[in-house]
């Protein structure tokens, strides 16, 4: 059993009803609750096919070097896989460099503090 983190916005009524029989609903749009893997790939599935315009991220957790996983739906940072690691991708800033997703030579999907490391690592701490 993995605690489970499930983030909707925008999700069909209906939807937000079935979520409520397996997850406690702590906000508008955001359950939480203890299911097995297969109950929880199967609402995954489920989520898949009724959440029309919407989007959701579910975090899950499990043995990974992380020790959690998670899945997105509908959402324009995407996950991408770098060394054993799952990391976000953000497309909005690739698209200004033109990169592909993880290009590690793109500071620029990597956010801000990535930059800062690597402009301390370049010119030494001051």
């Amino acid at each position: 059993m993995a605690v489970v983190t499930l983030v909707t916005t925008a999700a069909p009524p209906s939807l937000r009803g079935e979520l409520t029989r397996w997850f406690l609903e702590v906000a508008p749009g955001v359950y939480v609750g203890q299911v097995s893997q297969r109950v929880r790939e199967q609402l995954w599935l489920l989520i898949q096919d009724h959440i029309g315009p919407g989007r959701a991220i579910l975090s899950y957790s499990n043995n990974s070097e992380q020790g959690f996983g998670f899945e997105v739906i509908g959402h324009d940072r995407l996950p991408i896989e770098r060394e054993g690691l799952t990391l976000i991708w953000q497309p909005s800033l690739v698209k200004q460099s033109g990169a592909s997703p993880g290009d590690p030579s793109d500071s620029q999907s990597w956010g801000v503090g990535s930059r800062r490391r690597s402009y301390r690592g370049n010119y030494g701490r001051r």
